[in-house]
């Protein structure tokens, strides 16, 4: 396991913080934006069963 986080540090340290920062940015908005579909499906999939 050590080895790898060595590895992951390597890699956000070649990135640089800006890229990182990036990085999370875009995955914070990737996963928000996924739950909110998720959670439309869902809404509509509940509407249909009660109906």
């Amino acid at each position: 396991m050590q080895s790898l986080f060595r590895l992951e540090e390597q890699t956000a340290q070649k990135l640089g913080s800006e890229k990182m920062q990036l990085l999370t940015d875009l995955l914070t908005e990737w996963s928000n934006t996924f739950w909110d579909f998720l959670n439309e499906e869902r809404s509509k999939e509940c509407k249909h069963s009660k109906s």
